[in-house]
């Protein structure tokens, strides 16, 4: 029986016509059903009744349904009083689709065996809540891009393995205190001091138990970063040495995903290192995005003001800096690398200057130690980020 199913929709189809499709991949058993509507706007080659259509749920889930991604179509039956639960579906994934809080909470009802959710550009969300009883499988969860969003709670949620979320700052956010994570993306796309006491809860919550022990992969944005490196002053002694104890003890990827490259972001840096104490750490991605016109969080002096922290770098072996602009902060974190890192096969800096620069302000040995790597071919200079050398997260949102 064919186990994939995907059909594009096209914008003449009427809906009893797209009915009689999903009728015929539920009778022939399909188990991986895929279905989009173009992105495209209402105009006479796309007439505006093709957006009217609907995903009728669960009655077009077929018994045999184990995954189904939904891309710009509505949802309709799932208050049904009729609505069976789809006993075999696993993987749920909704792209633009403009299902509310209360509809995702009635197909989570309606799904007892999902482990996979992954939440793309759904608009209509502003509240997302996982039970203990809706979400006592569930394994992963990807939030991208849902703009009205402003709450995420799966604090009940202890199977949970993975989550990854990118979007706007959220006014209330709680994970679970007693799952242990395997890999964890967290990014908020904007600067807004006045959220970081959220974060704050949410992470000092996290030094009290060791969810993330078994944490293996970890990406983080320079906001969570900021508030992570903060934690250690506002906690305990015993607190803080569990800190370097258990945290990150399996951890071997680092991702940093940063908002600005400045002096208050390579301090922070160093005083995550020093705390973490992620002596497994293989591979380091440090990834420089495109500044956001907002108020920092922290002041951006050129001062630096935090030691270099020391023997937590022994078992790097692989760095790639991208965006890489040859600024003194950028080098003084290559330079650190290089010094500390005594196992590191390779730093890769993806960079528009293939030449490395004078750069006002570094002490000379910092700028002999990196031409020096250059030119043994330590680091290596690329205009193209480099493919082979990606991150655990680099398409964690290809799929959602």
């Amino acid at each position: 029986r064919p186990v994939l199913a995907r059909r594009r929709h096209n914008p003449a189809m009427g809906a009893r016509q797209f009915g009689r499709y999903l009728d015929a991949a539920a009778r022939c058993g399909v188990e991986d059903l895929r279905v989009e509507l173009p992105e495209k706007p209402p105009s006479p080659d796309t007439p505006t009744k093709a957006t009217t259509l609907r995903f009728p749920f669960p009655a077009a889930a077929g018994p045999a349904l184990a995954r189904l991604s939904l891309r710009g179509i509505g949802v309709s039956g799932l208050h049904s009083r009729a609505a069976r639960p789809c006993s075999a579906l696993e993987v749920v994934r909704l792209h633009s689709v403009p299902v509310d809080d209360r509809g995702l909470a009635r197909m989570l009802a309606l799904c007892p065996r999902i482990r996979v959710l992954g939440l793309h550009s759904c608009s209509a969300l502003r509240r997302i809540a996982v039970t203990a009883a809706t979400g006592r499988k569930l394994s992963s969860v990807t939030i991208a891009g849902c703009s009205w969003l402003i709450e995420v709670d799966v604090a009940a949620v202890s199977s949970l393995r993975s989550f990854r979320y990118t979007g706007g700052f959220l006014s209330s956010f709680y994970l679970p205190d007693n799952a242990a994570f395997a890999d964890l993306y967290i990014c908020f796309d904007a600067q807004r001091s006045c959220n970081v006491r959220i974060c704050q809860k949410v992470f000092s919550d996290w030094f009290e138990s060791r969810v993330c022990s078994k944490l293996t992969a970890l990406t983080i944005c320079s906001n969570v970063l900021f508030v992570v490196s903060s934690l250690p002053n506002g906690i305990s002694h015993a607190e803080s040495a569990k800190v370097g104890g258990h945290f990150f003890q399996s951890m071997t990827e680092l991702q940093l995903l940063m908002l600005d490259m400045k002096a208050p972001e390579l301090a922070n840096i160093y005083v995550f290192l020093k705390n973490s104490q992620c002596s497994n750490l293989e591979r380091l991605f440090v990834q420089v995005l495109p500044s956001i016109p907002s108020g920092p969080l922290v002041d951006s002096s050129n001062y630096v003001g935090v030691e270099p922290p020391e023997d937590v770098l022994e078992n790097l072996k692989v760095v790639k800096i991208t965006n890489f602009n040859w600024n003194r902060i950028e080098v003084q974190l290559v330079s650190f690398l290089l010094r500390k890192a005594s196992s590191l096969h390779k730093l890769v800096l993806v960079t528009p200057s293939l030449v490395p620069l004078d750069v006002i302000g570094i002490q000379k040995e910092d700028l002999l130690l990196v031409g020096e790597a250059v030119a043994n071919g330590k680091i290596i200079l690329s205009k193209l980020d480099d493919a082979a050398t990606k991150p655990f997260h680099s398409d964690v949102f290809a799929e959602v």
